[in-house]
């Protein structure tokens, strides 16, 4: 049965016979031009507070101002003629902040309710920046919303999400207690989740899909992925990106020829399944069969650019690159084949430095684009520090050397958690925004952090990572930055109270609480950062950054690593008390004792089992430790 919105039947006299059947049309009156920018996009009629309304204020949101609407008061001819009135109006206009494009939600109704446009609100209002990070929002904020309504699938997906994100943001749940998922929010997101789920197979099963029909599919499996990763269901997560990469592969999507329309959203999704795909290749090993992953390439290094013509094109193929360096497999190559793999590798990070060089010597960036360029250099960074790990004979006495790019890696990440807007937590209350996780869905800093923190040996600068990891809980993707703490505190007590070495120097330099790292001092982002083209400026003071300790910080370096690592589950050996003889190679913590394998496994739905070797238990032949996780 169709169904005719009213405004759509064709005008007729109504007589008294029909007037039972035919819906009630509400009077028609001039619209309010004098409301609030946010009250104007959610069609409501606003109180006019100044300077915010309460209509916002008292639903959690934030008010966005009022435009300055003197002009309107002139008659059309004279706004017309005037020049001078032109320029004042869009100047007047330029200091309001600009809100996310959102489309009519007429339609609604025909799939659901006021529950449905609540959530559908908070998805536009507050989720759509979350998935956007540096780049995207006009993907997330707008497209996506614009094409949802031709798509059941995509539209509950979007409005399952905005529930779920909603109910993560407010879940009061400690982050040492596993939450239990039981509440309003989850609920109606699953309704939703399901109804998605039901249209997406209806949708697929078509004979014949359009670009835009395989880009909605894509996009809605993204947001499964999201769903998904928020409730901490991460093996339903792992399902739906191999879903994704499967029909990326099967439609040729990273290989056909791209119409300029599609452009935008086609690199969008690539990108997304190329950062989450890198986020995955840790857990496959040992669980290839199990997971049955997606081998082949999402986009192939023959057709990565030689010439970046805006900073995205950049943070793209520094992506491509990266998960090129997590797709090395170390079993597949002999020893001279792996020499030429890296030095292979090494040749394309070379050359990714000279083009990146060569584009900042050639723009001038713009706010978003600072902010872009210090979350790339931190990727680069990081890919540096894997790259330079790769050694083929597995010492792992080669992070000592890497202390320089460590430290740059401490202070970028610093300083995007620092410039965070906390934009995700709009529906936290303001008395828990601090200790709250939020959830984005590209890879940032969590990754970074947790390699800085488990392979850099400096007792000081390993725990700057931890700081941050904890003070500044987040999931990115399926990285959990909690779950990531945990780890971090296992490693560093597994290599510091198993080593003498380690314990002798924490007992000669905690004798001061203020003592400091002699590597803050200096800027390390003035000497590691590539000179070729790159102004003063950004050079200088957009990438600068220190991590300053906090008083009485070197107490802890002698101490427990954490007051909660007691509760954490774990079915690991025990420590031995009587350390076994040191090394001599390795700085702060030797060689011998140092953790050098690890291994995550999937154990159920929401349990995660990671076990370590140190150096000596691989050639004792000693079971690893053990440590069982649920994520929050």
């Amino acid at each position: 049965m169709s169904m005719t919105r009213p405004k759509d039947l064709p005008n007729a006299v109504v007589t008294e016979k029909d007037t039972t059947n035919v819906r009630r049309l509400r009077r028609w009156a001039p619209k309010a031009r004098t409301g609030c920018l946010t009250c104007k996009i959610r069609r409501i009629k606003c109180d006019e507070i100044k300077p915010s309304c309460k209509k916002c204020t008292s639903t959690g949101r934030k008010c966005d101002g009022y435009e300055d609407c003197a002009v309107d008061t002139q008659p059309i001819g004279s706004i017309r003629s005037s020049t001078s009135v032109a320029k004042k109006t869009t100047r007047s206009r330029a200091l309001v902040p600009a809100a996310a494009p959102i489309y009519s939600v007429s339609w609604l109704p025909f799939y659901g309710g006021e529950l449905q446009k609540r959530n559908f609100d908070f998805f536009q209002s507050v989720t759509s920046s979350a998935l956007s990070s540096f780049y995207g929002s006009e993907f997330w904020a707008s497209e996506t919303l614009q094409v949802a309504h031709q798509y059941p699938a995509l539209f509950h997906a979007i409005t399952a999400f905005g529930s779920i994100h909603h109910g993560y943001l407010s879940d009061t749940t400690p982050l040492d207690v596993p939450r239990t998922g039981k509440n309003d929010h989850i609920e109606f997101g699953l309704q939703e989740f399901n109804k998605a789920i039901k249209s997406m197979s209806a949708l697929i099963s078509q004979k014949e899909l359009s670009a835009q029909d395989q880009q909605a599919i894509l996009t809605t499996c993204i947001l499964f992925t999201g769903l998904s990763s928020l409730q901490g269901r991460q093996s339903q997560a792992f399902m739906h990106v191999k879903n994704g990469l499967r029909m990326i592969h099967h439609w040729r999507l990273n290989s056909r020829l791209i119409s300029s329309k599609e452009k935008n959203a086609v690199d969008m999704l690539l990108l997304t399944f190329i950062q989450l795909d890198t986020q995955i290749r840790p857990y496959l090993a040992g669980q290839e069969s199990f997971l049955q992953w997606i081998d082949e390439v999402i986009v192939s290094p023959s057709s990565r650019r030689r010439i970046f013509r805006t900073v995205f094109e950049a943070y793209f193929d520094l992506e491509i690159f990266l998960n090129e360096l997590f797709r090395l497999d170390f079993n597949a190559y002999s020893f001279d084949q792996l020499y030429i793999e890296i030095d292979l590798l090494n040749k394309q990070a070379d050359i990714w430095d000279r083009q990146f060089g060569q584009l900042l010597s050639t723009i001038t960036p713009n706010i978003s684009d600072m902010d872009a360029l210090v979350a790339i250099r931190l990727r680069r960074e990081y890919a540096r520090a894997i790259l330079s790990s790769l050694v083929v004979n597995g010492k792992d006495n080669v992070h000592d050397e890497m202390l320089p790019t460590y430290q740059v890696i401490v202070n970028l990440a610093q300083k995007i958690l620092q410039k965070d807007s906390r934009a995700s937590l709009s529906g936290v209350p303001n008395n828990r925004k601090l200790e709250h996780p939020i959830f984005v869905l590209g890879s940032t800093v969590v990754e970074p952090l947790f390699l800085a923190a488990t392979r850099c040996r400096e007792p000081i600068l390993r725990r700057q990572a931890l700081q941050l990891l904890r003070q500044c809980p987040r999931r990115e993707g399926i990285c959990e930055g909690m779950m990531a703490v945990r780890i971090v505190q296992e490693v560093i007590e597994v290599e510091e109270e198993g080593c003498l070495r380690s314990v002798d120097w924490r007992r000669r330099h905690s004798a001061s609480p203020t003592t400091a790292s002699p590597y803050r001092s200096t800027s390390p982002c003035r000497q590691f950062l590539p000179s070729r083209g790159c102004p003063d400026s950004l050079t200088q003071n957009n990438f600068r950054g220190t991590t300053e300790l906090p008083d009485g910080f070197m107490n802890h370096i002698n101490g427990p690593i954490s007051p909660n690592i007691e509760e954490m589950k774990t079915i690991r050996s025990k420590i031995p008390t009587e350390k076994s003889q040191c090394s001599e190679k390795g700085k702060w913590v030797c060689e011998q004792h140092r953790v050098v394998d690890t291994q995550f496994l999937l154990l159920t739905e929401r349990q995660l089992k990671i076990v370590i070797w140190t150096k000596e238990d691989r050639e004792s032949n000693r079971m690893g430790r053990e440590m069982v996780l649920t994520w929050w």
